[in-house]
């Protein structure tokens, strides 16, 4: 394990790369520009990019660290690398993809920093065009997991487990309202709580990480909050282009990996199983189709 790294500001940021480094230099950029607080590091976690090589020369404002990781051991792994060497009060988790602006960190740690029972927090994340991306979610139920975890989403676009699910009418908000998870594109974690650290579920290789490290959060009895007053932007999916095979395998995996942690023995293996008979069926569907 790494040595802990010196504390001289308030935040660190964590940024898991994976062949997405010509954006992570317009992230870097941003925070040279936009960043008012005193960030203690900026932690580069790569995962073994094959376009690491266009990491920018230019000297920034922050003290940048870089792990380069001789495989992609997944987000989880990598963010919990971050992790066991900040000693920064907060950590920003930042996609590669994003850039931030001069409202991302302020508010946010106001907030933080006036109520100590608030574990993490994120703002709003916005498209390249501005529009509003989807970011916080409600604790999926065995319904959620039907008709938004499956195709029946298809069939059902508008059903109320997902539209509950998503907190579609959250972002009119003109508060900070608590939440049960955020994307994990973007959330600031209180890195000192009283008792532990808690770190991300390596078993999740990509998806639904971020949604269950927000449950086991509110289930240590810190909040989870969105505030709409901070935000940033996120071009997506940007490390996933051109590997839609490998993706889809990770989805399939966290799926039943968080319900089955989640929902109990029962539900789980229900819920295992009508995974498992789709999967099934889409590969039937799609014998020569690599992305089904």
């Amino acid at each position: 394990m790494k040595s802990p790294i010196k504390s001289r500001g308030l935040i660190d940021i964590i940024i898991v790369n994976y062949n997405s480094t010509i954006a992570l230099n317009s992230l870097l950029n941003s925070i040279d520009l936009y960043s008012t607080y005193k960030i203690n590091h900026i932690l580069i976690i790569d995962n073994h990019s094959s376009d690491i090589h266009a990491l920018s020369s230019t000297k920034h404002r922050f003290p940048i660290k870089i792990i380069r990781n001789k495989s992609n051991k997944g987000f989880s792994f990598a963010v919990n690398q971050g992790l066991s060497i900040s000693t920064s009060k907060y950590v920003a988790l930042i996609n590669p993809d994003c850039t931030i602006n001069k409202s991302t960190f302020p508010t946010c740690l106001a907030i933080l920093e006036n109520n100590s029972d608030i574990g993490i927090i994120g703002g709003l994340i916005r498209h390249p065009n501005n529009t509003i991306q989807f970011s916080t979610n409600s604790k999926p139920t065995f319904t959620t997991a039907l008709f938004e975890f499956t195709n029946f989403k298809r069939l059902f676009p508008n059903n109320p487990a997902s539209q509950k699910f998503w907190n579609s009418n959250i972002y009119s908000s003109n508060v900070a309202i608590d939440v049960d998870a955020l994307c994990g594109a973007f959330m600031i974690i209180r890195n000192k709580h009283p008792n532990t650290k808690i770190y991300f579920d390596s078993n999740y290789f990509l998806y639904l990480e971020d949604l269950d490290f927000c449950i086991s959060h509110k289930n240590t009895n810190y909040r989870v909050v969105f505030n709409p007053h901070s935000s940033i932007h996120h071009m997506g999916g940007f490390s996933s282009k051109n590997k839609y095979n490998i993706v889809l395998r990770h989805w399939y995996h966290s799926r039943k990996r968080y319900f089955m942690k989640h929902l109990g023995i029962i539900r789980g293996s229900l819920l295992w199983i009508i995974f498992s008979l789709e999967e099934v069926i889409l590969k039937l569907i799609h014998p020569f189709d690599k992305y089904a």
